[in-house]
């Protein structure tokens, strides 16, 4: 994925794919069926047949730069972005004003831009039993989980029961 910020290309190595049962712990968790969700990270495009086997067909998933495209209808985003500038990404989800949930390190709760979010009952938080192994090409890359926890750091979700922390 291609990122760009002020017209300079900013490339990383953030193309990795969410396994199918991180979608599913999230839809199990998440059940607003009549949502319309935004997958807006592409990547190899793999997530859209797990969101549909969990979620349904009420999704949008198209190849277009985040930071330059919006979908006419959506009622919430969901995905995986690129670590790489996910600070850029989490202010965007704000600026656009619709409930979101980004499956990102664990350790970005201690990021200052984060604290503001954290410190209102809109947010809440996904932590999985387990770290993930996320689907890749790169082939420097060993099967195995990365050094960090993912979690979905959610913004007005209002999910299951109301939890701010939800350990699944």
């Amino acid at each position: 994925m291609i990122a760009y910020f002020n017209n300079k290309a900013k490339v990383g190595r953030d193309n990795y794919e969410t396994p199918e049962h991180v979608w599913k712990l999230f839809f199990s968790i998440y059940k607003n069926r009549d949502s319309r969700i935004w997958l807006p990270f592409y990547c190899k495009g793999t997530c859209a047949a797990f969101v549909e086997r969990h979620h349904g067909t009420k999704f949008i998933h198209v190849n277009e730069d985040f930071f330059n495209y919006q979908p006419t209808e959506w009622d919430v985003l969901v995905d995986n972005p690129p670590y790489s500038c996910k600070q850029e990404v989490f202010q965007r989800c704000i600026l656009l004003g619709k409930p979101f949930a980004l499956y990102i390190p664990l350790e970005t709760l201690e990021r200052k831009y984060i604290s503001d979010l954290m410190n209102s009952t809109d947010f809440q938080l996904i932590i999985p039993k387990k770290r993930t192994d996320f689907i890749t090409d790169y082939e420097d890359v060993k099967m195995g989980s990365p050094p960090h926890k993912t979690a979905w750091f959610c913004w007005r979700m209002n999910l299951f029961d109301g939890r701010q922390i939800i350990f699944e």
